[in-house]
């Protein structure tokens, strides 16, 4: 077995664990057995029970950049690793990646100005 089917092999189950993973969370959330409604809100005591808006605002900003991700990566023309000739995964966008920062900084910026 050479060193490509070993990296394919590997390449494909790891496609299909991330599958059976997103399919186990989605099932698990739609049953209701996933207690996803604490996601948004404060944890501290003073302010149990209301939502954090950086929490809202790194939920928004992280899902607008992987819907950016995605939709850039199937807009844009396919790139080719030099070496090997396969397919791989283009480049993130500055602009994604300054939002994904800037989200990152309000969230932590948020948690800092609570304390």
């Amino acid at each position: 077995m050479q060193n490509s089917d070993i990296a394919f092999l590997l390449q494909v189950f790891m496609l299909a664990w991330l599958a059976v993973l997103a399919a186990v969370v989605t099932i698990q959330a739609l049953r209701g057995d996933l207690h996803m409604g604490g996601m948004l809100r404060a944890r501290d005591r003073s302010r149990r029970g209301r939502i954090d808006p950086e929490r809202v605002a790194m939920l928004f900003v992280t899902v607008a950049v992987m819907g950016g991700y995605a939709l850039s990566a199937l807009a844009g023309e396919p790139s080719f690793n030099e070496q090997s000739g396969r397919a791989r995964l283009p480049d993130i966008p500055e602009m994604l990646l300054a939002l994904l920062a800037g989200g990152n900084a309000t969230y932590l910026a948020g948690k800092i100005s609570r304390r």
